[in-house]
């Protein structure tokens, strides 16, 4: 069972569902169970061939006993052997029920670096304590990233039960798609020939936002044909704090605000470049492995494991550093007019290192390792 609190737009529910389709069906019987009957990402496990989902229709924060109840319910009728969990709530929720059931083992799956608990809400701060104190009992806890084993050993997680496998990224899915990227350029109003730099994340702190339009202005000073799209910001008081920003840097008029999109194999395919301007809490970024599976070079921060991702395929800068990153940006531009093999080594990298079915691969050998069944299929 993969266990969830709802399908919402994050990296760990994308992970979850590229597992559960990617798992091998002969091997395993595949349950996913969320909390909540709610996310933008829940259509896609419909009709999955060989993926059950279960709704536990959690009513709230404080359903606690009764949804553990008909969790414990589904272990038993379901004759659950492992349960992987994902993220700090349900997490927690699977450690009680596992061991009341009866013959359930528990993996965890952790996911960010560098998390400041300072910053969050005491609800958050409670859940990652209330995780801490329960970490020596899970069979096995898998970390997205070496950041974010390391980071989760130094908050007192047992080493001996840590375990990093990396996010998978379905490069059949993600492909470069250049006519559809043709069209989204034409809806930017992006001339031809024109260099476009773009960040795809979340409008949160810990995105870098701001450093990337600090680059940009460096950048545009720099070369005249270009333009920076910023991919996922929805309207917003958020939003309009970083286009004021933009008009006072004077790129406003080469900052695109594209907002949420779908088809993402697209918007790489509308860009030259991707930028990742994170400051902290990154663990595995997907956006980094499916913009290199779409033969898109990446220039990233020194965060999480980003370095590792792109190695010599792409460029890293440290974090908050607005000249290296337009320093990287201008760089990775001459490298991809030198090197014609540079797009399609970044493909072959995350196919080779970071295949959703190598994800798979090696989750099942972890999975029946802490089942003690023979890995030799």
């Amino acid at each position: 069972m993969l266990l969830a609190s709802a399908l919402d737009a994050g990296g760990a529910e994308r992970q979850l569902i590229a597992l559960a389709k990617a798992l091998d069906k002969d091997a395993f019987e595949v349950t996913v169970c969320l909390f909540y009957e709610r996310g933008p990402l829940l259509k896609d496990l419909e009709n999955q061939p060989g993926v059950d989902l279960f709704l536990l229709d959690k009513k709230g924060r404080w359903d606690l006993f009764s949804a553990c109840a008909r969790l414990i319910k589904e272990f038993r009728r379901r004759r659950i052997q492992a349960v992987y969990s994902f993220l700090p709530g349900p997490n927690i929720y699977a450690i009680p029920c596992a061991m009341l059931a009866g013959g359930v083992k528990v993996i965890w799956s952790v996911r960010a670096s560098d998390k400041d608990l300072n910053s969050a809400g005491w609800f958050a701060r409670m859940f990652y304590f209330v995780e801490k104190s329960l970490s020596g009992f899970p069979h096995l806890i898998v970390s997205n990233s070496r950041a974010g084993a390391a980071d989760v050993i130094a908050r007192g997680f047992p080493q001996s039960k840590v375990e990093v496998i990396h996010n998978g990224i379905d490069t059949a899915r993600f492909v470069k798609n250049v006519q559809k990227g043709r069209v989204l350029r034409e809806k930017w109003g992006v001339a031809e020939g024109c260099t476009v730099y773009g960040v795809v994340a979340s409008l949160r702190p810990m995105k870098g936002h701001r450093f990337f339009l600090e680059a940009a202005q460096i950048v545009s000073q720099k070369e005249k044909n270009v333009r920076f799209v910023c991919v996922g910001p929805k309207p917003g008081p958020a939003r309009r704090e970083f286009e004021e920003m933009a008009a006072q840097l004077g790129v406003a008029d080469k900052v695109i605000w594209a907002g949420p999109h779908t088809d993402m194999p697209a918007v790489y395919g509308a860009l030259d470049v991707l930028v990742s301007s994170s400051v902290e809490h990154e663990g595995f970024s997907n956006s980094i492995g499916e913009a290199m599976s779409c033969s898109l070079p990446c220039v990233v921060t020194d965060v999480g494991d980003s370095t590792l991702i792109v190695g010599d395929c792409g460029i890293a800068v440290p974090p908050r550093d607005s000249e290296k990153l337009a320093q990287g940006m201008l760089e990775i531009r001459k490298r991809i007019a030198i090197e014609p093999d540079l797009c399609q080594k970044n493909r072959s990298r995350i196919q080779e290192n970071f295949d959703v079915n190598l994800l798979a691969d090696r989750t099942a050998r972890a999975v029946r390792k802490i089942l003690g069944k023979d890995d030799s299929r």
